[in-house]
């Protein structure tokens, strides 16, 4: 995990302009326990769908952390994913 804030001084105040993070989830697919990328996924849904019901950010350690880079009006997500394109892996 990597977080890079930049900050914007003016008239002595600091404030957050921009946030950075980065995240290396490989081989988590891998784990018996797939609760994490679960319940990433279901967050990922209900934010998807636009609706303004409960979005289960308690359900793992991993939605926890990244409660705060999905919230906020002006917050945009980017997500890069590897896949093989070997047919055995789909």
């Amino acid at each position: 995990m990597y977080h890079h804030n930049n900050l914007a001084v003016s008239r002595r105040l600091m404030k957050e302009v921009g946030k950075m993070s980065l995240f290396d989830l490989a081989g988590s697919e891998c784990d018996k326990d797939t609760t994490s990328s679960d319940r990433l996924q279901q967050c990922i849904r209900v934010l998807g769908r636009g609706d303004s019901c409960h979005v289960p950010f308690r359900g793992s350690t991993l939605t926890k952390v990244l409660r705060d880079l999905f919230n906020g009006d002006k917050s945009k997500v980017c997500m890069i994913t590897m896949v093989s394109p070997t047919y055995s892996n789909v």
